[in-house]
Protein backbone atom coordinates (compact mmCIF):
# COMPACT_ATOMS: atom_id res chain seq x y z
CA UNK A 1 0.00 0.00 0.00
CA UNK A 2 2.75 2.82 1.07
CA UNK A 3 4.57 1.82 -2.11
CA UNK A 4 1.91 2.23 -4.63
CA UNK A 5 0.59 5.80 -2.84
CA UNK A 6 4.65 6.39 -2.93
CA UNK A 7 4.87 6.20 -6.87
CA UNK A 8 5.39 8.97 -8.94
CA UNK A 9 3.04 8.52 -11.74
CA UNK A 10 0.30 7.79 -9.06
CA UNK A 11 0.55 11.55 -8.19
CA UNK A 12 0.81 13.09 -11.80
CA UNK A 13 -2.59 10.92 -11.88
CA UNK A 14 -3.86 12.54 -9.10
CA UNK A 15 -2.74 15.99 -10.08
CA UNK A 16 -4.22 15.20 -13.47
CA UNK A 17 -7.50 14.38 -12.29
CA UNK A 18 -7.54 17.51 -9.65
CA UNK A 19 -6.56 20.06 -12.68
CA UNK A 20 -9.06 18.53 -14.70
CA UNK A 21 -12.00 18.40 -12.13
CA UNK A 22 -10.94 21.94 -10.56
CA UNK A 23 -11.42 23.08 -14.12
CA UNK A 24 -14.93 20.93 -14.25
CA UNK A 25 -16.60 22.15 -11.16
CA UNK A 26 -15.61 25.66 -11.54
CA UNK A 27 -17.64 25.89 -15.17
CA UNK A 28 -20.61 23.82 -13.38
CA UNK A 29 -21.02 26.28 -10.91
CA UNK A 30 -20.39 29.91 -12.46
CA UNK A 31 -20.96 28.61 -16.44
CA UNK A 32 -24.67 30.40 -16.27
CA UNK A 33 -23.38 33.17 -14.76
CA UNK A 34 -20.71 33.80 -17.21
CA UNK A 35 -23.51 33.11 -19.79
CA UNK A 36 -25.35 35.98 -18.37
CA UNK A 37 -22.95 38.13 -18.03
CA UNK A 38 -22.37 38.16 -21.64
CA UNK A 39 -25.98 39.49 -21.74
CA UNK A 40 -27.55 36.22 -22.97
CA UNK A 41 -31.35 35.87 -22.28
CA UNK A 42 -32.52 33.53 -19.72
CA UNK A 43 -33.59 30.99 -22.64
CA UNK A 44 -30.17 31.05 -24.21
CA UNK A 45 -28.01 30.78 -21.04
CA UNK A 46 -30.56 27.60 -19.72
CA UNK A 47 -30.03 25.88 -23.20
CA UNK A 48 -26.10 26.61 -23.76
CA UNK A 49 -25.57 25.27 -20.30
CA UNK A 50 -27.93 22.01 -21.10
CA UNK A 51 -25.20 21.52 -23.99
CA UNK A 52 -22.13 21.76 -22.18
CA UNK A 53 -23.39 19.03 -19.64
CA UNK A 54 -25.39 16.55 -22.66
CA UNK A 55 -22.89 17.26 -25.50
CA UNK A 56 -20.07 15.31 -23.87
CA UNK A 57 -22.00 11.95 -23.12
CA UNK A 58 -21.27 9.92 -26.29
CA UNK A 59 -17.49 11.22 -26.20
CA UNK A 60 -16.88 9.87 -22.58
CA UNK A 61 -18.28 6.43 -23.68
CA UNK A 62 -15.72 7.16 -26.75
CA UNK A 63 -12.26 8.13 -25.18
CA UNK A 64 -11.21 5.35 -23.12
CA UNK A 65 -11.78 2.79 -26.06
CA UNK A 66 -9.50 4.79 -28.42
CA UNK A 67 -7.01 6.13 -26.17
CA UNK A 68 -5.08 2.70 -25.22
CA UNK A 69 -1.79 3.47 -26.74
CA UNK A 70 0.75 6.12 -26.76
CA UNK A 71 0.42 7.35 -30.08
CA UNK A 72 -3.21 7.57 -29.20
CA UNK A 73 -3.42 9.18 -26.21
CA UNK A 74 -1.08 11.59 -27.59
CA UNK A 75 -3.76 12.63 -29.79
CA UNK A 76 -6.19 12.90 -27.53
CA UNK A 77 -4.30 14.88 -25.29
CA UNK A 78 -3.79 17.22 -28.52
CA UNK A 79 -7.75 17.03 -29.16
CA UNK A 80 -8.28 17.97 -25.31
CA UNK A 81 -5.25 20.99 -25.38
CA UNK A 82 -7.44 22.40 -28.73
CA UNK A 83 -10.49 21.69 -27.27
CA UNK A 84 -9.29 23.54 -23.22
CA UNK A 85 -7.46 26.60 -24.89
CA UNK A 86 -10.22 27.27 -28.12
CA UNK A 87 -13.15 27.30 -25.70
CA UNK A 88 -11.63 29.10 -23.13
CA UNK A 89 -10.64 31.37 -25.41
CA UNK A 90 -13.71 32.23 -27.40
CA UNK A 91 -15.62 32.64 -23.91
CA UNK A 92 -12.63 35.01 -22.91
CA UNK A 93 -13.40 37.70 -25.75
CA UNK A 94 -15.11 40.91 -25.04
CA UNK A 95 -18.00 40.73 -26.66
CA UNK A 96 -18.84 37.39 -28.64
CA UNK A 97 -21.45 36.82 -30.81
CA UNK A 98 -24.33 33.75 -29.51
CA UNK A 99 -22.31 31.55 -32.17
CA UNK A 100 -18.91 32.18 -31.04
CA UNK A 101 -20.70 31.32 -27.35
CA UNK A 102 -22.06 28.15 -29.07
CA UNK A 103 -18.74 27.06 -30.23
CA UNK A 104 -17.15 27.75 -26.87
CA UNK A 105 -19.77 25.83 -24.93
CA UNK A 106 -19.57 22.63 -27.31
CA UNK A 107 -15.32 22.40 -27.24
CA UNK A 108 -15.76 22.85 -23.63
CA UNK A 109 -18.38 20.46 -22.99
CA UNK A 110 -17.31 17.80 -25.07
CA UNK A 111 -13.53 18.67 -23.74
CA UNK A 112 -14.69 18.03 -20.21
CA UNK A 113 -16.43 15.02 -20.78
CA UNK A 114 -13.57 13.08 -22.52
CA UNK A 115 -10.97 14.49 -20.48
CA UNK A 116 -12.71 12.81 -16.89
CA UNK A 117 -13.22 9.61 -18.74
CA UNK A 118 -9.85 9.24 -19.96
CA UNK A 119 -8.52 10.24 -15.80
CA UNK A 120 -10.70 7.27 -15.12
CA UNK A 121 -9.50 5.21 -17.91
CA UNK A 122 -5.54 5.87 -16.83
CA UNK A 123 -6.07 4.60 -13.66
CA UNK A 124 -6.08 1.10 -15.09
CA UNK A 125 -2.79 1.58 -17.03
CA UNK A 126 -1.14 1.92 -13.64
CA UNK A 127 -2.35 -1.16 -12.26
CA UNK A 128 -1.82 -5.13 -12.62
CA UNK A 129 -5.10 -6.54 -10.43
CA UNK A 130 -7.95 -5.51 -9.19
CA UNK A 131 -7.22 -5.02 -5.81
CA UNK A 132 -4.38 -2.44 -7.23
CA UNK A 133 -7.08 -0.63 -9.39
CA UNK A 134 -9.41 0.11 -6.30
CA UNK A 135 -6.52 1.57 -3.95
CA UNK A 136 -4.78 3.39 -6.77
CA UNK A 137 -8.28 4.98 -7.72
CA UNK A 138 -9.23 5.72 -4.40
CA UNK A 139 -5.98 7.82 -3.65
CA UNK A 140 -6.17 9.27 -7.54
CA UNK A 141 -10.00 10.23 -6.77
CA UNK A 142 -9.19 11.47 -3.28
CA UNK A 143 -6.67 13.94 -4.06
CA UNK A 144 -8.16 15.03 -7.30
CA UNK A 145 -11.48 16.30 -5.60
CA UNK A 146 -9.59 17.62 -2.47
CA UNK A 147 -8.12 19.97 -5.11
CA UNK A 148 -11.08 20.49 -7.00
CA UNK A 149 -13.47 21.32 -4.21
CA UNK A 150 -11.80 24.80 -4.05
CA UNK A 151 -12.24 25.62 -7.37
CA UNK A 152 -16.55 27.07 -7.07
CA UNK A 153 -15.30 29.74 -4.18
CA UNK A 154 -11.71 30.21 -5.36
CA UNK A 155 -13.45 31.75 -9.07
CA UNK A 156 -16.29 33.15 -7.28
CA UNK A 157 -14.11 35.29 -4.78
CA UNK A 158 -11.74 36.33 -7.96
CA UNK A 159 -15.07 37.20 -9.82
CA UNK A 160 -16.54 39.35 -6.83
CA UNK A 161 -12.95 41.00 -6.20
CA UNK A 162 -12.43 42.13 -9.83
CA UNK A 163 -16.07 42.41 -11.25
CA UNK A 164 -15.90 40.49 -13.96
CA UNK A 165 -15.04 36.71 -15.18
CA UNK A 166 -11.89 37.62 -17.46
CA UNK A 167 -9.50 37.14 -14.49
CA UNK A 168 -11.06 33.87 -13.47
CA UNK A 169 -11.79 32.14 -17.07
CA UNK A 170 -7.65 32.91 -17.59
CA UNK A 171 -6.88 31.45 -14.10
CA UNK A 172 -9.35 27.94 -16.23
CA UNK A 173 -7.26 28.74 -19.34
CA UNK A 174 -3.68 28.64 -17.75
CA UNK A 175 -4.69 25.45 -15.39
CA UNK A 176 -5.92 23.82 -18.94
CA UNK A 177 -2.53 23.95 -20.21
CA UNK A 178 -1.06 22.76 -16.60
CA UNK A 179 -3.53 19.99 -17.05
CA UNK A 180 -2.20 18.87 -20.29
CA UNK A 181 1.57 19.44 -19.65
CA UNK A 182 0.81 16.97 -16.28
CA UNK A 183 -1.04 14.55 -18.91
CA UNK A 184 2.47 14.42 -21.23
CA UNK A 185 4.32 14.28 -18.39
CA UNK A 186 2.29 10.90 -17.17
CA UNK A 187 2.78 9.94 -20.87
CA UNK A 188 6.05 9.76 -20.91
CA UNK A 189 6.19 8.06 -17.65
CA UNK A 190 3.98 5.26 -18.40
CA UNK A 191 4.61 2.51 -20.53
CA UNK A 192 0.65 1.56 -21.58
CA UNK A 193 1.44 -1.90 -21.31
CA UNK A 194 -1.68 -3.03 -19.28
Amino acid sequence: MIEIINHPKIWLLAIFMGLQSFIYYGLIAWLPSILNHLKLSLLATGSLFALFQFIGIPISYIIPRISAGKNAFKWVLGGLFVGYVSGLSLLNLKSPTLPVITIAIIALGLTTAAIFSLALGLITTLSDSAREISVIGGVVQSLGYLLACISPTLLGKLNSSFGNWNLPITLLLSLSIITILVGWLFLRENTFTN
